[in-house]
């Protein structure tokens, strides 16, 4: 009778903590769901930040030639009028 009782309350125990178990890979799925969308958002902000970044350096390297040839012309206007 005592043995019968002990068992019970071991299988009880144990399909207590088996459903305790299965909860926790249920949260654990969820959450890796949800940290899976979020990594998602950053990846197309980043692209987007890449892009961005191209686009601006692009602009600066084209700033930085029209600079420089304007520079050039102006030193040569002035050699030439020394000249």
């Amino acid at each position: 009778m005592v043995e019968d009782l002990i068992q019970y309350y071991t299988i009880v125990l144990f399909g207590v903590v088996i459903l305790f178990l299965l909860y926790l890979v249920y949260i654990m799925e969820r959450k890796m769901s949800a940290m899976s969308e979020e990594f998602n958002e950053l990846s197309g902000a980043i692209d987007k930040t890449c892009l961005g970044l191209e686009e601006l350096n692009r602009h600066v390297e084209t700033s930085i030639k029209i600079s420089l040839s304007q520079h050039v012309r102006t030193e040569l206007d002035d050699v030439q009028k020394k000249v």
